[in-house]
């Protein structure tokens, strides 16, 4: 062996011994604040996720809100639509921002409800959105019979004007103030 070899081996004998030394001390840092770590780890990844969450929340929110607007101009429109079913203009425009916000089944059945403008598509409508607001059903009986008699495709009920005959209609907005 030469001098330079011998020099090399022992150079190689000390580098190994201090990394072995520092992976030592550095096992037991990272032992000691392990916890500390895992912890802080944990915090910021439980508030990201609650952050995700109540966007997601305050954004589902939001849309309810929405449908329930739609819906309201929907029963709005709704009672002129009955009255003449051939003057749609107003039934077909807020309809159609249903097509944008409502579920499919709601925009199933109000286009079901077009078509035929009876009660049974009126009161399947109904149901559907109740259940895209997140409303309990309810017993269909409860809901009011808003299709009086009907004579030549108009809603006239006998010695009643179209007016008088919807007056009593749930559909009809009413003032509370």
């Amino acid at each position: 062996m030469t001098r330079d070899q011998v020099g090399t081996g022992i150079l190689w004998v000390i580098v190994v011994g201090v990394v072995v030394w520092a992976g030592y001390k550095t096992i037991n840092t990272l032992a000691d604040y392990a916890p500390a770590i895992i912890a802080a780890l944990t915090t910021i990844y439980v508030a990201l996720l609650n952050h995700a969450m109540s966007s997601q929340r305050e954004l589902n929110l939001q849309r309810q809100k929405e449908k329930q607007k739609n819906y309201e101009k929907l029963l709005s429109a709704m009672a002129g639509f009955i009255r003449d079913p051939s003057d749609r203009d107003a039934w077909d425009s807020i309809h159609l921002y249903s097509w944008v916000i409502g579920s499919e089944g709601v925009i199933k059945k109000a286009q079901e409800f077009t078509k035929t403008n009876d009660e049974k598509s009126l009161k399947s409508l109904l149901d559907e959105m109740r259940i895209d607001v997140g409303l309990p059903m309810t017993d269909r009986e409860l809901m009011p019979s808003v299709f009086p008699k009907r004579e030549e495709g108009h809603l006239k009920g006998p010695n009643k004007t179209n007016d008088e005959q919807l007056t009593h209609m749930s559909l009809l907005p009413v003032n509370r103030q």
